[in-house]
């Protein structure tokens, strides 16, 4: 099953990345954590890209308003 996360950078630049395997830990008092497998297919261009250390993911799955 894919799932759909988005990448941020600290720059206004977002993109969405079609994603295998994603998993989630959250755990009291810690950082979340995730794993997740994407290819770095036509789709995904931009997000491999986009992929750098200071690059945030957004999983809307989980995500609070």
């Amino acid at each position: 099953m894919a799932n759909v996360v988005y990448a941020k950078q600290s720059l206004p630049d977002n993109t969405p990345i079609v994603v295998y395997n994603l998993s989630v830990t959250e755990n009291i008092n810690e950082l979340s954590t995730s794993s997740f497998s994407f290819d770095d297919s036509t789709q995904n261009k931009i997000a491999a890209l986009m992929m750098s250390p200071q690059t945030t993911i957004y999983v809307p799955e989980i995500s609070c308003s």
